[in-house]
């Protein structure tokens, strides 16, 4: 995984600093584009792991705990209603 971030950071340098030349002061909003960017793909794929994680458990591996089978059981009832 380290190899991959600094290539994406080497290569959201290279755009910034291609960019700032060309634009000057101006560039500052799209360095906190693409800094919302990164943020907001991060917190993506950590979601996609999360999900994916609780989707491919087995019942046999895991003990799931008292209040997750009570909030799974309300959340039943209320969308049945």
């Amino acid at each position: 995984m380290r190899p991959i971030s600094c290539t994406l950071c080497r290569c959201a340098h290279i755009v910034l600093a291609y960019i700032g030349g060309q634009l000057g002061w101006s560039a500052v909003p799209v360095g906190v584009y693409f800094a919302a960017v990164m943020f907001m793909c991060t917190i993506s794929v950590m979601m996609t792991v999360l999900v994916l994680n609780f989707h491919h458990r087995k019942p046999d591996m895991y003990k799931m705990p008292p209040w997750v089978s009570l909030l799974h059981a309300s959340a039943t009832i209320i969308t049945s209603l």
